[in-house]
């Protein structure tokens, strides 16, 4: 929302209460309305926003999580959210079982970074972690650590896949 809006929006607050502060104490100095009903007005006003706000933020949250499932279902293969660490830091994203090879597409904000592609061919072990992490060795050493739901119905796929390949 543009700032004048929440501007408005607490002037609009601020002038209510005022009218109201006038209505209930009608012998009050102005000034000591001024000085008590304006803060409220701005507090309560600023409480409401952040309240609407958090509630904006979560329906904006599910409509995201419902589109990257219609977009998993569209392609016919299982994926779910997952987070792909690097060190101590993690990328949010999607983790996808293609039919040749694991993917992890970071979010849409960090196209920056470079997805991540795991051949079946190349994996030498997968196994739970602790706290829903799974992590996979591949033969040339190299070990990627992601955190996603279900981390052992995700060890059971990959398993089944690597039987597959062979």
């Amino acid at each position: 929302m543009p700032l004048l809006f929440y501007y408005l929006f607490w002037v609009g607050f601020s002038a209510v209460y005022f009218l109201l502060g006038m209505l209930y104490f009608p012998g009050c100095d102005i000034r000591v309305l001024l000085g008590i009903i304006i803060p409220l007005g701005w507090v309560s006003a600023f409480v409401v926003i952040m309240i609407w706000s958090t509630e904006r933020k979560k329906q904006e949250d599910e409509k995201a999580l419902k589109k990257k499932e219609q977009e998993r279902k569209k392609l016919g293969y299982p994926g779910g959210p997952a987070n792909h660490f690097i060190g101590v830091t993690a990328d949010g994203g999607w983790l996808y079982m293609y039919p040749d090879s694991l993917v992890f597409k970071p979010e849409e904000e960090r196209k920056a970074k470079n997805e991540v592609s795991i051949k079946y061919s190349e994996i030498a072990e997968v196994k739970p972690g602790a706290v829903n992490t799974l992590w996979i060795s591949s033969k040339k050493g190299n070990t990627e650590t992601f955190a996603v739901y279900e981390n052992k119905l995700w060890v059971k796929r990959i398993r089944k896949k690597l039987s597959e390949a062979g």
